[in-house]
């Protein structure tokens, strides 16, 4: 919680690196901590990072997905007899028709 109180952001982590880490736990008298536990923190955030970018270029992919989709969807229900008159009525959508 130290850490994560002092730098939120993987980045941030990554900046203050092994001996800042490991400052923090020693200024807070933390035991069991270490050089090899601020190492693995460091690795973490690393890691975070990769996984953020990840699932963003995966976000946007599902995303235009769904408007490639939605666009097909709109088209086809252009098609429907009385779809029009259906769209006119409150509450009613292009999903719903």
């Amino acid at each position: 919680m130290l850490i994560i109180k002092a730098a939120q952001l993987p980045e941030d982590i990554q900046t203050l690196g092994i001996d800042g880490v490991n400052q923090i736990w020693r200024d807070a008298k933390l035991r069991a901590v270490g050089k090899a536990r601020a190492k693995t923190l460091i690795e973490a955030a690393v890691s975070a990072r990769m996984e953020i970018r990840m699932l963003l270029e995966d976000y946007e992919s599902r995303n235009t997905r769904l408007q490639e989709v939605m666009v097909l969807i709109e088209e086809l229900v252009r098609k429907i007899p009385m779809a029009e008159k259906r769209l006119e009525i409150k509450g009613v959508g292009i999903r719903t028709v």
